[in-house]
């Protein structure tokens, strides 16, 4: 599973992917070699796999509770979104904010807690999220853009 790690790093997904397969058909059952090929399956943009793997990463972990594992939570968010599975998007997000103790990971959490809340139609909500994002990072990319959205849908 590290090896499918440096292999993502390097960008090499399909490699990674095929990495961190073997790991797991090989019997390495760690919440780690699921995470790393459910990373390699969302950004291959196989959604529902990478969905499943990361529910079997948190099933893993002895307390999925603990804060670090708001990452995981954070990775869950892409392929929820991306399925336009957004009430849950939202609930992962919510969980990461929960359970975080790391403040840099803060604005990515508000960002896309407004972006699904965006595509909800929430977009007051939205632009609160978005506005935490930005005040805690003011050059955050999500948080700028979901606060536009938002404020061009309340101006409608």
């Amino acid at each position: 599973a590290q090896k499918a790690l440096c292999l993502y790093i390097l960008k090499q997904y399909n490699q990674s992917l095929e990495t961190a397969q073997l790991a797991v058909q090989c019997g390495d059952d760690s919440a780690f070699a699921y995470e790393m090929r459910a990373n390699a399956y969302a950004t291959l943009g196989n959604y529902e796999l990478a969905l499943k793997d990361y529910d079997k990463t948190l099933e893993l972990v002895t307390n999925p509770n603990t804060p670090n594992n708001d990452e995981t939570y954070l990775n869950r968010f892409c392929p929820l979104y991306n399925l336009g599975r957004y009430q849950e998007a939202l609930e992962t997000c919510d969980k990461a904010l929960a359970i975080t103790t790391t403040p840099n990971k803060l604005p990515q959490i508000y960002s896309k807690k407004a972006a699904a809340l965006n595509k909800l139609g929430r977009h007051n909500e939205a632009l609160d999220d978005a506005n935490k994002a930005l005040e805690i990072s003011l050059n955050d990319p999500l948080g700028i853009s979901e606060k536009k959205i938002a404020i061009s849908r309340l101006n409608k």
